[in-house]
């Protein structure tokens, strides 16, 4: 049985596109500390290590 999929696709017009860029290059750029990430109920957040082993 197949089942119909449909979806809409939003293309940002000229200056829409520019704020997203700006954005995105000034989230880039920044360098977020995540071992002082807390939840909102304030405990902290416990961060995996990534393992050394490659895929």
């Amino acid at each position: 049985m197949k089942n119909k999929v449909t979806f809409q696709v939003v293309v940002p017009g000229k200056s829409e596109a520019k704020k997203l860029r700006k954005i995105i290059t000034e989230s880039a750029n920044e360098r977020f500390d995540l071992s002082k990430a807390t939840h909102p109920d304030g405990t902290p957040v416990k961060h995996k290590k990534k393992s050394k082993k490659a895929s």
